[in-house]
């Protein structure tokens, strides 16, 4: 079995389960007993996601992420260890897949993104991250708009995005040959640190 199959039977087989990352990012947080099955229900989101793009069904999969996001957002304050664990996974299928996700779902992914980062329990590391992900939305539907990487990074995105909370610098930015590289001068890339 090829991994894309394994994924995608995994994703048939977990589809009851992944309902309740929908139910956990749709319900108020109440504090209790919280342990190692929120890792795994986001272990299982970023799973099934990466079926979801790999068979075209791009909204699914990134509703999937967003819902995945929320969880772990409302797990921050009881948790921190283990939101940032979910966050971290989440992010970074977030970052292995740029490039399949479209123009409606970079502006519904940026949208989402915006109140989390008035959160004021982040830490910076988180708010970096989140930043940087909201801004990797920015210069994918520049892309998606105008079929080129922007030249710079305010031509995608408004001043007031550019900055990196951690360094109060602007993000690193540099087109390449395949693309463009965007990354955080505190941290290695978008979930990585």
């Amino acid at each position: 079995m090829s991994p894309l199959q394994v994924e995608r039977a995994a994703a048939e087989h977990w589809a009851p389960i992944l309902l309740g990352t929908r139910k956990l990012s749709d319900m108020p947080y109440t504090p209790g007993p919280v342990n190692g099955s929120v890792v795994s229900l986001a272990k299982l989101t970023t799973m099934v996601a990466h079926a979801k793009f790999s068979s075209g069904e791009r909204h699914g999969a990134v509703t999937l992420l967003l819902d995945g996001l929320t969880m772990a957002s409302r797990f921050r304050a009881a948790t921190p260890p283990l939101a940032a664990q979910c966050e971290s996974l989440i992010l970074n299928t977030f970052a292995q897949s740029l490039d399949a996700i479209p123009l409606l779902e970079c502006d519904r992914v940026r949208a989402a993104l915006t109140p989390m980062l008035v959160d004021t329990t982040l830490t910076t590391k988180r708010r970096s991250r989140l930043s940087l992900l909201r801004l990797h939305m920015r210069v994918e539907a520049y892309r998606w708009k105008y079929l080129k990487v922007p030249g710079r990074l305010t031509d995608a995105a408004p001043a007031g995005e550019i900055a990196d909370p951690a360094t109060k610098r602007p993000f690193k930015f540099e087109t390449t040959t395949s693309g463009y590289r965007l990354v955080s001068e505190e941290y290695d890339a978008l979930g990585a640190g």
